[in-house]
């Protein structure tokens, strides 16, 4: 950001910038923007920078430090939304970190209990560990607590016909 300006960015400033640069995958940049903001500008991060934050650098394969965060955060994480862990876990799914992964699940099933993905996302996170009574055990408890995964589907539409395939 340039600083010879007279106008001075502000907390709203930064976190459009930060999510531009997570929605762009400019990880370098946005780390940047993000130090700048504590060290140029005096201004203390909240829930949303450090949610975009998290974003781009999980989006990107940055997990363990993610998990720095995260451990900084401590019980504070619990202020970041749904958005910012179904992100964390789908990274973490995609780059195979079990660790992380646990905590993000943990996490959204508290604030999404009813969700089946939650529960389909890290069996599978378990499974392709190798962990595969773990994963048995998620999907045990999905159906002690009666969540329902609905098969998903598509429809082919044809000049002939529509049909639909599970």
């Amino acid at each position: 950001m340039q600083q010879d300006s007279e106008i001075e960015p502000d907390v709203v400033t930064f976190t459009i910038i930060l999510s531009a640069c997570s929605h762009c995958g400019l990880v370098e940049e946005a780390c940047r923007i993000f130090s700048s903001m504590i060290e140029d500008y005096g201004i203390e991060p909240g829930v949303d920078h450090y949610s975009c934050i998290i974003d781009v650098l999980s989006r990107n394969g940055y997990l363990d430090e993610v998990e720095k965060i995260v451990c900084k955060f401590g019980e504070s994480c619990r202020l970041l939304d749904s958005h910012i862990w179904w992100a964390l876990l789908s990274a973490c799914s995609f780059h195979g970190n079990l660790k992380l992964g646990r905590i993000a699940a943990a996490r959204l099933l508290e604030m999404e209990p009813e969700s089946p993905a939650v529960y389909v996302l890290l069996s599978n996170l378990n499974a392709a560990s190798g962990q595969w009574e773990e994963a048995s055990h998620v999907r045990e408890q999905m159906k002690q607590t009666g969540v329902i995964k609905r098969p998903g589907f598509s429809w082919l539409d044809t000049p002939i016909s529509a049909k639909m395939i599970l």
